[in-house]
């Protein structure tokens, strides 16, 4: 994963493979254009037994105050393929116990979108 200079103000968040079957990816989701952070970010590394996957961590930012595992969603995907329904299930855990705050109610569907994309995208680097 990427990793940057520590700073007040810098989070690293490396989920970390241990295998050779590894893809790693980090999604970031906003408009670029008009802010300097991530609305909502997804780390995500796989470690597969193709077609499946054998394990996943992912971390996602800009939905709490600091970097949030999503242990039912890793759970979800052990033993799962790559296949968009599956991975929109698995995603969907991560919305259950999500509650917006009236001006970010968005940013739920944006989170479930880069865990999805992130997945997709780590899977492929395998």
């Amino acid at each position: 994963m990427s990793s940057t200079a520590p700073s007040p103000t810098t989070t690293t968040v490396e989920p970390g493979c241990t295998r050779a079957a590894c893809g790693t990816a980090i999604r970031r989701g906003g408009n670029r254009a008009s802010f300097e952070f991530a609305l909502v970010s997804a780390a995500v590394a796989l470690e597969m037994d193709w077609p499946r996957i054998r394990q996943a961590r992912i971390a996602l930012g800009g939905v709490g105050a600091k970097p949030w595992r999503v242990p039912r969603v890793e759970a979800a995907l052990a033993g799962a393929d790559l296949n968009p329904s599956t991975l929109r299930g698995a995603a969907a855990l991560a919305a259950e116990s999500a509650q917006g705050r009236g001006g970010n109610n968005f940013k739920v569907q944006l989170m479930q979108r880069a865990i999805v994309r992130a997945v997709e995208i780590a899977g492929a680097r395998t």
